[in-house]
């Protein structure tokens, strides 16, 4: 369970960098928003390295800590992504990704890139790089059962957008508060026994859906939280783009039929209607996909 922690206008302590780290042990680092671009650096191996390269002051920032579920514990697969160069360590971008979670890699991928690259890296790299859209974004992230922060700037150039269930912590924003349970004993970490990687069990249920800063010396944060359409019912399947109810024919797809012409969401292979699923993974349905990466072969 990696953590990620925006620290609002609070001068985060050594000692919680130190608590998260502990729990995380696998690699940091950190971004924040500067003149419309997100600043990042991570690949931090060695608590000592991380902390000397936090800026001075600490406030507005976005920090991961990494504790490795897939790919190799490397410089790589810290947090965060630059969206279209996933690989790069440090650097400013228009598009960053922080991710707390397990992302299901239910795409073709090769078996060398699963082995070496971590979830999130492949997230960036084959799905969100061609994400085109805030609706796009939503129907991807919002319902994964993970944590994110985002930035995008074609969106907002001063403002992070958060995904998941998020909680308090000293003023500041955490994607979980497994860091606080925590403790070393014969090498190993400890968390009581049930609660490893359940958040929530340790605070009040006083998390919001959604959070929003309108504080002109920070950057704003905003988790997407689902529209309420009226007159649809609460358990109508809804079109992810306009939110309106489907149609049985509709429902496999995600979306309504006009939506999808509008916006062109058929295979560029075969011509076949997408399944939300496939819209961003080049606009390749999966049997092309699986052609073309046996091809490859």
């Amino acid at each position: 369970m990696c953590v990620i922690c925006y620290t609002n206008a609070n001068d985060i302590s050594d000692d919680d960098l130190k608590k998260m780290w502990d729990a995380n042990p696998d690699g940091a680092g950190f971004a924040y928003i500067s003149e419309g671009k997100a600043h990042y650096s991570k690949g931090f191996l060695k608590y000592d390295d991380f902390l000397n390269a936090l800026p001075e002051n600490r406030t507005y920032l976005m920090l991961h800590f990494r504790i490795a579920t897939h790919g190799l514990v490397n410089a790589c697969n810290t947090h965060p992504f630059d969206i279209l160069h996933p690989e790069q360590i440090t650097g400013k971008t228009n598009r960053l990704l922080f991710h707390n979670g397990i992302f299901p890699v239910n795409w073709v991928v090769k078996k060398s890139d699963s082995a070496k690259y971590s979830d999130t890296f492949l997230l960036a790299r084959d799905i969100l790089a061609n994400v085109k859209n805030k609706n796009m974004y939503d129907v991807i992230l919002a319902d994964s059962g993970s944590r994110f922060a985002l930035f995008d700037a074609s969106i907002s150039k001063n403002r992070w957008y958060l995904y998941g269930d998020w909680q308090e912590y000293k003023g500041m924003n955490v994607s979980n508060l497994t860091f606080c349970t925590y403790t070393k004993w014969a090498g190993h970490s400890r968390f009581p026994m049930g609660t490893a990687g359940t958040g929530r069990n340790y605070a009040e249920d006083d998390w919001k859906d959604e959070w929003y800063y309108d504080d002109e010396k920070s950057p704003p944060l905003l988790a997407n939280s689902d529209e309420v359409v009226e007159g649809v019912s609460d358990d109508a399947e809804v079109c992810y783009m306009c939110k309106m109810a489907l149609d049985e024919v509709d429902i496999p797809f995600g979306y309504c039929e006009d939506c999808g012409l509008e916006n062109n969401f058929n295979c560029d292979q075969c011509g076949d209607r997408l399944t939300l699923d496939y819209l961003t993974r080049d606009n390749t349905c999966e049997k092309c996909l699986t052609h073309m990466y046996h091809a490859e072969e």
